[in-house]
């Protein structure tokens, strides 16, 4: 019949069991679950057969007939090779002629669940340590509320809003000790404090972002003292389901020292070209392996 058809292709283990938690049947997942034939374990004691603990036994069918509802728990239980098996069990009693008359139960293989959620929680953990540690300053940026930002807009007034509630959320430590500000004086901070020295600049750098969804680009922004510093850094734009814009995260790095170095070395390099083809003394460069003349000046 279309019953039996049901009960033996439902997708997680069922059982039916008398008021005494003997087993009248079971489907083929409760076989594959537990690895029990069904022959060999009709009429044992279903609790005891997979090891649930005395009081658990007692609790679980108490709640069934005083309440007459499911009970479910998340639990372990034990296959017929000794090793345990996550599983959520749901149980509820059978009314024949008004009284309960029997149990049935389901048990839902959670192996698989647990283990993609614990490899999610490992990620998450795994993702966690690289924002919080990593060398470059990562953060977060999101709007007090969510705004369209599209052709049909009005890019200035939403700019106006954009620059006073536009707002860090979320920072690490590189990122701290870019602008030389602890932690609960960076977050709250909005592109107004953040580009205050140079109001146009940031706006301008901000309605660039916004049009293009992302960005690469370099900026000059200040340390808390005041002190100029040369950011480099790439940031991409959040949205919502419905497209509208939330906010932004970013990654960047002080490339202040970096670029004093290149100008001084470009500088330190013309400096040196300059002299070498306007002194009045015969001057040549060559290679030691080879002797070949590489340069001479004039003289």
């Amino acid at each position: 019949t279309h019953l039996e058809q049901l009960f033996e292709t439902f997708p997680h283990a069922l059982t039916l069991r008398d008021l005494d938690g003997r087993l009248l049947r079971a489907n083929a997942e409760f076989t594959r679950l537990f690895q029990y034939s069904v022959p060999e374990v009709l009429g044992v004691n279903i609790d005891r057969l997979l090891g649930v603990p005395g009081g658990e036994r007692r609790d679980g069918v108490e709640r069934m007939l005083s309440s007459a509802s499911k009970v479910w728990r998340q639990t372990r239980r034990r296959r017929r090779d000794g090793s345990l098996v996550d599983v959520s069990h749901t149980g509820a009693p059978l009314s024949m002629g008004g009284e309960a008359a029997a149990f049935y139960e389901v048990y839902h293989d959670l192996t698989q669940q647990l283990r993609a959620e614990a490899t999610i929680t490992e990620q998450q953990r795994l993702l966690e340590a690289f924002f919080t540690q990593s060398l470059d300053g990562f953060f977060f940026m999101m709007l007090d509320r969510p705004i369209r930002w599209d052709d049909a807009a009005d890019k200035e007034a939403l700019l106006d809003y954009a620059m006073h509630h536009h707002r860090v959320t979320r920072v690490n430590d590189a990122m701290l000790a870019q602008y030389g500000r602890a932690r609960d004086q960076m977050l709250g901070l909005t592109p107004a404090v953040l580009y205050a020295h140079n109001p146009s600049e940031g706006r301008a750098a901000w309605r660039r972002f916004f049009d293009a969804g992302r960005i690469h680009t370099v900026t000059h922004e200040r340390k808390a003292d005041g002190t100029p510093i040369l950011i480099e850094g790439d940031y991409v734009c959040l949205y919502d389901d419905d497209g509208r814009l939330t906010g932004h995260f970013g990654i960047q790095r002080d490339i202040t020292e970096r670029t004093r170095q290149e100008e001084a070395l470009r500088e330190s390099e013309e400096k040196f070209a300059t002299a070498f083809r306007s002194s009045p003394f015969p001057i040549t460069i060559a290679t030691l392996a080879e002797g070949r003349f590489l340069e001479v000046n004039e003289a």
